[in-house]
């Protein structure tokens, strides 16, 4: 056998054994694919920080302590001051992680995502309302500031202030015609009060009684103040019981008054 027919016969056998598959590369993912793994990214750095608020209160938490006991003698001091730096280490390095992995770039390229896909369409974002209630329902801190109050106070008064809408103030010689119409058109009645039937009507002080039957009976002193001397205001009003006797006691020293006005 020749040279020729030994390289022959070697390729022969070379051409027929199998050929190992060349290694491929991994099918690129999907947009649904990608997607998802942006979403579970966002969900895992919203836990994170979630659990970033519970770090400061266990900051400033003391550490528990056993009940002493006989078999239990008081713990050196130096096992409570090596225990603060320890916990407090130890929660620094998580603020440390999760600081590292918000600023990873795959959660940035999921923010970033997320960002744009809100401003494309943002009409399917509902707000959480139970969490939006919680915040309107939590009392302000004592450290927040408070609204401004004015310290501006406005003078106070028994009676309203003067407005547009009141009627005129009444005159003395209008006195007896009031009387008239108020009695024609109520129930209640006001007649002028004397001492005498000799006493003059229109010698101020005046005395006015209101009668509601079966109510009361109140007795309206009207006088008047300068520089108006003719415009009547109320002195002083007393009031009795419709059964109550007050013939022996005159109106001027009665024990209580209900209003006076100021002098």
């Amino acid at each position: 056998m020749d040279a020729t027919t030994t390289t022959d016969t070697a390729m022969a056998h070379s051409s027929s054994k199998p050929q190992s598959p060349s290694p491929l590369s991994p099918p690129p993912p999907t947009a649904k694919a990608a997607l998802k793994s942006k979403i579970e990214l966002l969900n895992q750095s919203i836990k994170s920080i979630q659990h970033l608020r519970q770090i400061p209160p266990l900051l400033l938490k003391p550490p528990l302590r056993k009940p002493l006991t006989p078999s239990r003698p008081i713990p050196p001091p130096t096992q409570h001051l090596a225990w603060q730096p320890t916990n407090a280490t130890h929660h620094f390095e998580q603020f440390r992680g999760i600081h590292d992995q918000i600023l990873s770039e795959p959660v940035q390229q999921a923010l970033a995502a997320a960002r744009d896909s809100e401003k494309a369409d943002s009409s399917d974002l509902t707000v959480n309302a139970r969490r939006e209630t919680r915040k309107r329902r939590r009392p302000p801190s004592p450290s927040s500031p408070q609204p401004y109050i004015s310290t501006t106070t406005s003078n106070p008064s028994l009676f309203p202030p003067p407005s547009d809408t009141d009627p005129e103030p009444l005159k003395a010689d209008q006195l007896a015609q009031f009387i008239r119409d108020f009695n024609r058109g109520n129930d209640s009645k006001l007649h002028i009060w004397l001492r005498s039937r000799s006493a003059p009507k229109d010698e101020l002080p005046v005395v006015v009684r209101f009668t509601l039957p079966d109510v009361l009976t109140a007795y309206i002193t009207l006088n008047y103040t300068p520089p108006h001397r003719s415009t009547l205001v109320t002195e002083s009003v007393s009031m009795f019981a419709p059964r109550e006797q007050v013939n022996a006691m005159p109106p001027f020293s009665v024990p209580y008054l209900i209003r006076a006005s100021p002098p």
